[in-house]
């Protein structure tokens, strides 16, 4: 019953993180086209998401909840009546202007998506007189309206279009086309264009959204689901796009947003129980890799192997299944692969008796004490191989084979081609995007 309850609160969890990340989409979306404040309202009036281009002085924000509050009521009059949705226009006493239409995405309760204020005419010059506002904010108003948009009938209609047609809206792929030495080929061109500047990234709707898309990626991680964390990297990369706070850099930003991904995705595959040495071995590898890229695809690729990377440890070396005897063992083996393996002691650790933790760990891993010890020296040779200068012989010293012949052999075996071989391909390997 337990059980059957914890999946239902699940469920429901993810329902909620999908539908905000749809919310945050269209949102973002809107924000992007129009370059005009943009919020997401629920119809009992919380804000869902905001985004702003001009920030309204505080004697205005009164004004502007009259408007939302008038967009909501008009848009669950629509609702309550049964008719077709339909987008609706405001205009509040001072001229700024709202346009909004229902958002329904994931088939939850509806929201209302507004945009605004723009101005539909330019204003005259708003005055103190009359006592409606003090000269002090006639000033600021004055100065706003100066830098305001001025929308026509006809692009009203267009942002009414869009806005009708929001509910369809899904992350697309993209696929860059580039031209064989072009300067977009060389990271330069139009990949090198400012994004627009979004000054309030640090919003704590926004965050928390943010925040729980990370625990649920996490979590798929953690349990080795690729296929999961794959769904929630598509349905939210647009809310990791942090491209802005290196303005005309987008390699130098993708770079961190790259490491940023690879400590993320490292913790997770932790908390699934991978030992410390794969994780130290798979992190470093990409963090050279990452450091060493130049190009936009090249990044991007990297996070998406870096992704299934990391699921693929959960799936093949987490000791999570295994009983407390045989993770203190497999724990011990990967802090000391490199050292000969001395039975007596490791079963002292352990705190069974030597043929007993050799009997369970070939029962619950499948391998033999030493097949396990090469299994992770092998590792360890492969990313020195693809790292560094080294010769094959120090790198079989280095990973605990006083014998290098003996050490290739080994290497065949379970890789199916030898050392230089294997260094050779990942060589070639580095030339590709």
């Amino acid at each position: 019953m337990n059980h059957k309850m914890t999946e239902a609160s699940e469920e429901r969890e993810d329902e909620t993180v999908r539908h905000e990340a749809r919310l945050s989409l269209a949102g973002m979306t809107v924000f992007r086209l129009t370059d005009m404040n943009t919020s997401v309202l629920s119809l009992q009036g919380a804000v869902q998401f905001h985004l702003e281009r001009i920030e309204l002085p505080d004697f205005l924000l009164e004004q502007q909840e009259e408007c939302y509050r008038a967009l909501r009521d008009d848009a669950q009059l629509a609702l309550a009546q049964g008719g077709p949705s339909r987008c609706s226009l405001y205009a509040g006493s001072l001229g700024l202007t709202y346009i909004a239409a229902p958002l329904r995405p994931c088939e939850a309760e509806s929201s209302l998506i507004v945009v605004g204020p723009f101005l539909r005419q330019l204003p005259d010059k708003i005055t103190a007189e009359g006592g409606a506002i003090d000269r002090t904010n006639a000033i600021v108003l004055n100065k706003l309206m100066q830098n305001m948009k001025i929308m026509s009938s006809s692009q009203i209609q267009t942002v009414a279009n869009l806005l009708y047609r929001l509910d369809a809206i899904e992350h697309a792929p993209l696929h860059v086309v580039e031209a064989p030495g072009s300067a977009a080929a060389s990271g330069g061109g139009a990949r090198r264009a400012s994004r627009l500047h979004e000054p309030d990234d640090n919003q704590v709707e926004l965050i928390g959204l943010r925040y729980r898309i990370q625990k649920k990626l996490s979590h798929a991680v953690a349990s080795g689901h690729k296929a999961e964390a794959q769904r929630i990297i598509e349905r939210s990369r647009h809310l990791f796009d942090f491209s802005e706070r290196f303005p005309g850099q987008p390699v130098r930003a993708l770079k961190n947003t790259s490491i940023v991904n690879n400590t993320l995705l490292r913790i997770a595959a932790e908390k699934g129980g991978v030992p410390s040495l794969y994780l130290h071995l798979t992190s470093e590898y990409f963090a050279i890799r990452i450091e060493s890229a130049d190009k936009i695809a090249v990044l991007e690729l990297l996070n998406r192997q870096m992704l299934d990377e990391y699921c693929d440890l959960v799936q093949t070396h987490s000791t999570a299944r295994y009983s407390p005897t045989v993770q203190t063992a497999v724990q011990h083996l990967a802090v000391y692969y490199n050292k000969p393996l001395q039975l007596r002691r490791l079963a002292d650790a352990c705190e069974v008796h030597p043929s007993h933790l050799s009997r369970i760990f070939k029962r619950e891993t499948g391998l033999t004490l030493t097949e396990f010890q090469h299994r992770l020296r092998l590792n360890e040779a492969k990313f020195l191989l693809k790292t560094e200068v080294c010769s094959i012989d120090d790198i079989a010293w280095q990973v605990g084979f006083e014998d290098a012949s003996y050490f290739s052999r080994v290497f065949k075996k379970q890789e199916g081609i030898s050392p230089t071989e294997f260094r050779n391909s990942e060589t070639n390997k580095k030339g590709e995007p």
